[in-house]
């Protein structure tokens, strides 16, 4: 009890300095934490005010400020540019199945009535497909008419300018001096006589007429998806070939020496389009040893789309043997089945890269479209080469040209050209050139856009409360 009265009389005496003390403590313990709730709250202020400035910006920097009344407008102007797109397509679509994309009449109105209502790829009955068999075995003949060209002999075709499998090199032997090697043998870029042209009436000579003939020489009854091919190439095939014959008619060509596209070297659709195309290579590596064309090893990857000699044998083999054959495209090689071997490669994507065959039954290439290569080696007067390209663009099955070249390769790398030199050594004479607008060499290459019919899933658009539109 002593003991705390001595404490009591102490903290009596000592009471200012312990309340000095202890102010100073709590006044430490209070700011402590009173600094730290307003950090906090300084913290949770500085996010909110960075958010509601990242917020403004977002509005700055849209086109059209979010509101009700403008969201009401930009979805109404949304309706209309979906039916305004849905429009176009009908009519692109229309377009070529009005004027293209019709089943020729010699298969009768059965035939037409049947696959009218079907799609790319679907299956045809077999009593339709004998009556297609027995109309394209008489189809060819109709298609150098178009741009009034020759019809050459079936039994030329091993000679001068190649069946499928053979003879595809020669039709250039005398344009590019043979280079095309691999490609065949045969006779030479004429496939027929000169002498023989003489008194014939014709305005364009097509060399290699003897593939596409290969392509329709079928002797047994053709699978569904072979007839869906080969009408389809068909189709393409006119429309190339009748851009040709309105830019002739243009020129008013009424003969082979005045014609503005004389001769069709090569006339390619699908995968054998892309197969020559010119990206893999176009740069000429000269000949190390300094001497003449020589092998193909002084060339590497030509102008013409690379390994040219394997246009005869190594595209057939990546997919199994020869495409198509004499007897129809179900022909395959083995272990490759038909859809592989007919699509695999045909059509290219937005990047232009070869699209693979497609799987479960589906035959859809595309959105609104499908992309199909071509390709085209020509001769003809540069001077009609625009109009030519607007034939092609204006075609029902329209042909957007990606690539023009012209000549693409000198006369001493191939040996052909319009220049030619007379005499021998160095006192050799240039000959004059008497059509200097002709150009011997014109590659075109380009797509056909073939449209499906317009979906509807795909022209809806997002309206006020989420709903769908369907823009018509």
């Amino acid at each position: 009890m002593d003991q705390v009265k001595v404490a009591l009389n102490w903290l009596k005496k000592q009471h200012f300095w312990v309340l000095i003390v202890l102010a100073i403590i709590i006044s430490a313990v209070s700011w402590k934490m009173g600094s730290a709730q307003l950090q906090a709250e300084i913290a949770a202020n500085k996010s909110t005010i960075e958010s509601q400035i990242n917020a403004a910006q977002t509005i700055q920097r849209k086109q059209f400020h979010p509101n009700p009344a403008v969201n009401k407008v930009q979805a109404e102007e949304n309706v209309e540019l979906a039916a305004k797109v849905r429009a176009a397509w009908a009519a692109l679509y229309d377009r070529q199945t009005q004027e293209v994309l019709q089943w020729p009449a010699q298969l009768g109105s059965e035939f037409s009535r049947a696959v009218s209502s079907l799609s790319f790829g679907d299956e045809i009955v077999g009593t339709l497909r004998d009556k297609y068999l027995n109309y394209i075995q008489s189809r060819f003949p109709d298609l150098p008419k178009i741009v009034k060209a020759i019809e050459l002999p079936a039994d030329d075709e091993a000679g001068g300018f190649g069946g499928r499998g053979a003879g595809r090199g020669g039709e250039f032997g005398g344009e590019f001096g043979g280079e095309f090697g691999g490609r065949g043998g045969g006779g030479g870029r004429m496939p027929i006589d000169q002498d023989s042209l003489a008194n014939q009436d014709f305005l364009v000579q097509w060399h290699d007429q003897g593939r596409v003939r290969a392509e329709l020489a079928w002797d047994k009854r053709p699978s569904s998806l072979a007839i869906w091919v080969t009408q389809e190439n068909l189709w393409v095939y006119e429309t190339l070939l009748k851009a040709i014959a309105e830019t002739n008619r243009a020129a008013g060509a009424d003969r082979y020496s005045n014609a503005a596209v004389r001769d069709i070297f090569q006339m390619e659709i699908g995968r054998d389009a892309t197969k020559s195309a010119s990206s893999a290579g176009r740069i000429y590596v000269p000949a190390q040893d300094g001497g003449a064309m020589g092998g193909r090893g002084e060339f590497g990857m030509s102008e013409f789309g690379g390994e040219m000699g394997a246009r005869g044998g190594g595209m057939m083999d990546e997919f199994g043997g020869e495409m198509g054959g004499r007897g129809g495209f179900g022909e395959g090689g083995e272990g490759v089945d038909e859809k592989t071997l007919l699509l695999a490669g045909r059509y290219v994507d937005a990047d232009g890269q070869p699209m693979a065959a497609a799987t479960d039954g589906e035959f859809k290439f595309g959105t609104e479209y499908k992309r199909l290569p071509v390709r085209l080696v020509l001769k003809l007067d540069q001077r009609w080469l625009n109009r030519l390209m607007i034939e092609l663009a204006n075609a029902p099955l329209q042909v957007e040209v990606q690539e023009v070249r012209i000549n693409p390769q000198t006369d001493e790398q191939f040996g052909g050209g319009t220049r030619r030199r007379m005499g021998a050594g160095d006192g050799g004479a240039e000959a004059f050139d008497r059509e200097p607008n002709v150009r011997d060499t014109v590659i075109i290459e380009g797509l056909v856009y073939i449209f499906y019919p317009p979906d509807e899933t795909l022209l809806q658009v997002e309206v006020a409360g989420d709903e769908l539109a369907g823009g018509f």
